[in-house]
């Protein structure tokens, strides 16, 4: 994805201005509905996270299949990121997860790159 990442020769990833952020996908363990995934995206509150300010879940679609998305900010080891997570359904009863973390206007800085990452997800087979 062009100058956004640079791989590195632990299997690591990061743009090449080494801005901070992070982008995870995973399916969302017991859950077979968006709504059981955004209950378990929004437990991650004290986990993972504090203070979060989320806004409420946006219904869209991702490569063809149903989704939900959502974006905010929160602390994460006292430091202010900002958080943006789409969940949808892979296929019938599988939820997963994109995750993206960033300092406050990472998103802004590599906005091209990292839609281009999210919208290169597509339905399981």
């Amino acid at each position: 994805y062009g100058s956004l990442i640079r791989a590195c020769c632990r299997g690591e990833a990061m743009p090449d201005d080494g801005t901070k952020l992070w982008l995870g996908a995973w399916v969302v363990p017991r859950a077979s509905t968006l709504d059981r995934g955004l209950e378990y995206v929004t437990s991650l509150d004290g986990e993972l996270f504090s203070d979060i300010a989320i806004s409420p879940a946006r219904e869209t679609q991702l490569g063809g299949m149903k989704a939900r998305a959502l974006a905010g900010t929160a602390k994460r080891e006292g430091e202010k990121v900002e958080l943006a997570a789409v969940l949808f359904e892979a296929r019938p009863g599988v939820i997963a997860v994109v995750l993206y973390v960033g300092l406050p206007d990472t998103w802004s800085k590599h906005r091209d790159e990292l839609q281009r990452i999210v919208a290169s997800v597509q339905p399981a087979k």
